[in-house]
């Protein structure tokens, strides 16, 4: 009997969709063992907020941000070493970019 080779399934695909709080929108394809840092540069690349005014060019490209998914509600950690299938983002999610402020630190008063 001839030996039958196998291949491996193609790794599955998560589909984002990232709104921006100016209402446009950007849909990309990852696969599910990308790590969700690439979502955040991704963001970085076509950040689309708001600059304050008076700021320079290089001020206003450095906006802190987070991306939350609706539903559930939950922030998607920035990191190099979660995967889009550790956050549940497989096979698509909608993550929405929210400005961060410094009241959105985690601190005690």
């Amino acid at each position: 009997a001839a030996a039958t080779a196998t291949t491996p399934p193609p790794p599955a695909v998560a589909t984002l969709q990232l709104r921006f709080p100016d209402g446009t929108a950007l849909t990309r394809r990852f696969a599910s063992t990308d790590a969700v840092e690439w979502a955040y540069a991704l963001v970085e690349c076509s950040l689309r907020l708001p600059s304050p005014p008076r700021a320079s060019r290089s001020e206003s490209a450095c906006v802190a941000f987070r991306l939350v998914a609706n539903y559930p509600k939950r922030v998607v950690p920035r990191s190099s070493t979660v995967t889009m299938a550790d956050c549940s983002l497989v096979p698509s999610a909608v993550l929405y970019v929210e400005e961060c402020d410094d009241d959105d630190d985690d601190r005690d008063d």
